[in-house]
């Protein structure tokens, strides 16, 4: 402010939460049912080291089971993604890899409805709009925990964990591989609560409504 403004102006910093979008409740339907022994997981983000993909396929490549993992997002960084395909190859028969490409904003919600696991072991974000996007389509998240969202843990519609103990994130894959569709069904549902809880208390309209009254009446008054 100082820097572009000069001393002048009275600096005035308001801090507005992010704004969050749900999938449609309608959208969350068909969704296969969990057969015991196998998993449907999902990465959805940019394929950057940040995003730290290469620990997810490290975590597969101990698990068994027939797992179906795709990959949705843009391919930002081409040499993480050819050490991402490096280890593709060496993955068992069991884990079958496909990158799908990147999803328009609107089929976001349909698309995350139909997996069993969202899974992002970030190295850090500030919000995660795609955590929450999962939770709200009703699929429970493994996420690390340098995000906003490690409660999941206590409210059972996820798990947060440290990256320096990816044994934890196997136990989870490997719990859910082995989980029968009674079992996935109770963690879809309190992704679901979690995700409607989190936007019913969330006050980002009306804290943007608030300051934009404030700007308009302090430009009338100038």
């Amino acid at each position: 402010m100082i820097r572009e403004f000069g001393t002048r102006v009275r600096p005035r910093i308001v801090v507005i939460p992010n704004f969050a979008w749900k999938a449609p409740e309608a959208k969350i339907v068909g969704r296969s049912q969990k057969i015991k022994g196998a998993l449907r997981v999902v990465f959805l983000s940019r394929v950057s080291r940040k995003k730290n993909l290469t620990l997810a396929l490290d975590v597969l490549s101990s698990v068994a089971g027939n797992i179906q993992f795709d990959l949705y997002g843009p391919i930002e960084d081409e040499t993480y993604w050819s050490e991402c395909r490096e280890m593709i190859k060496r993955l068992p028969a069991g884990v079958v890899v496909n990158h799908r490409g990147s999803v328009e904003p609107d089929k976001v919600g349909t698309v995350l409805a139909q997996y069993d696991l969202f899974i992002l072991p970030t190295l850090g974000e500030n919000f995660g709009h795609a955590i929450l996007e999962a939770l709200s389509a009703g699929c429970p998240v493994l996420i690390s925990d340098r995000t906003p969202w490690n409660d999941v843990n206590q409210h059972g519609a996820g798990w947060a964990l440290p990256l320096n103990q990816p044994e934890k994130f196997r136990e989870v894959v490997q719990m859910l591989v082995d989980a029968d569709d009674e079992t996935m069904s109770k963690y879809r549902q309190n992704a679901l609560n979690y995700a409607a809880d989190y936007l019913a208390k969330s006050t980002a309209v009306d804290d943007m409504r608030k300051f934009l009254l404030e700007v308009a009446a302090s430009g009338r008054q100038s």
